[in-house]
């Protein structure tokens, strides 16, 4: 289950393009799993846990998928992280430079944001911006099989099109604050899915990047 934590974003604007997304609101759900959170085991930075990959993850070629999607073409380090070691104690790596997305193990991206098969749970981690105590954990909540199930498919629903790209448009307040989502499954490696928390928000699997359902 899932718990959020109040911010205060510093204001800026942000001029991207803009798409109709018909995003997915997970507010009713947020409401109802406020209640019951279980902690989640937090792992002391290591560098199993921390350490960026040597290079961007690999994207497939435009040649693999619609020309109307966005590859995460982000450069700078990358974090790896699974369930098991839980959250790194911040979202910079092991030399003080923040982390622009994560890296996912095989099998490859396939066609669908997060594998089809139903998670068996999921961690969450969250961490401040450019407010409170700066890129450091806020905090951290294990869902549940059900919960985590319906998180997985609301980000399968959302539209795989490259968001906000066909207009111009002031995004809302970003402190750089960000959420990471590990999901947990029978039979393949962890995914993580790396979410802004406020501003333009999107959300990447390190393959693509789509528009966000919100950070849960």
């Amino acid at each position: 289950m899932s718990c959020s934590l109040p911010f205060t974003p510093l204001p800026r604007v942000v001029h991207v393009k803009r798409n109709v997304l018909a995003l997915v609101s997970l507010s009713a759900m947020v409401a109802v799993t406020l209640s019951g959170c279980s902690p989640a085991p937090v792992a002391s930075p290591t560098p199993t846990a921390t350490a960026p990959t040597a290079t961007a993850s690999p994207t497939p070629s435009q040649a693999t998928f619609s020309p109307d999607l966005m590859a995460d073409a982000t450069t700078g380090p990358r974090l790896t992280i699974t369930a098991a070691a839980g959250c790194p104690a911040s979202d910079k790596d092991p030399a003080g430079e923040l982390y622009v997305g994560v890296t996912n193990p095989p099998p490859a991206w396939t066609g669908t944001f997060l594998p089809t098969a139903d998670p068996t749970g999921a961690l969450i981690c969250r961490y401040y911006g450019l407010n409170g105590h700066q890129f450091t954990l806020q905090s951290h909540t294990l869902m549940d099989i059900a919960d985590a199930t319906t998180l997985a498919t609301a980000m399968n629903q959302a539209p795989l099109t490259c968001p906000f790209c066909d207009g111009t448009y002031s995004c809302p307040m970003d402190d750089d604050s960000i959420t990471i989502v590990v999901f947990t499954y029978a039979e393949r490696p962890d995914v993580a899915i790396w979410m802004k928390a406020n501003g333009c928000a999107t959300m990447s699997n390190g393959t693509i990047v789509i528009g966000s359902i919100g950070a849960p």
